[in-house]
């Protein structure tokens, strides 16, 4: 089980304890972003998504629904994840108003 990314040529995988197979392939913003989305985990029913310039007050979207963010550091958010099937849904994060308002990223996250 693992979380895989990709970002241009780079690939991660990570273990997920929860028993799901999340693959994540970054899809370019259309605007310049300061938010970065590093690695993505799901585990006990949450989604952690770690990176840089998420902001005080960010949001997350994943298949276009708001996720409640449960905990927030800058550089690592943690968020509730709603039950899914098994799909592929865009995961966007963007930063808080301190990040403007061309600080977002979306990525494609697999749910196997």
């Amino acid at each position: 089980m693992g979380v895989h990314m990709r970002r241009g040529s780079l690939a991660r995988t990570m273990l997920v304890a929860a028993g799901l197979v999340v693959t994540a392939m970054s899809v370019p913003a259309p605007a310049r972003s300061e938010v970065t989305v590093a690695s993505v985990a799901v585990n006990d029913g949450m989604i952690t998504i770690t990176g840089g310039n998420f902001g005080a007050s960010p949001s997350v979207t994943l298949g276009g629904a708001s996720l409640t963010i449960v905990s927030n550091s800058g550089s690592e958010i943690v968020a509730e994840l709603p039950a899914l099937d098994a799909g592929i849904y865009e995961l966007v994060v963007s930063g808080g108003a301190e990040a403007g308002a061309e600080g977002a990223v979306r990525t494609i996250v697999t749910i196997q």
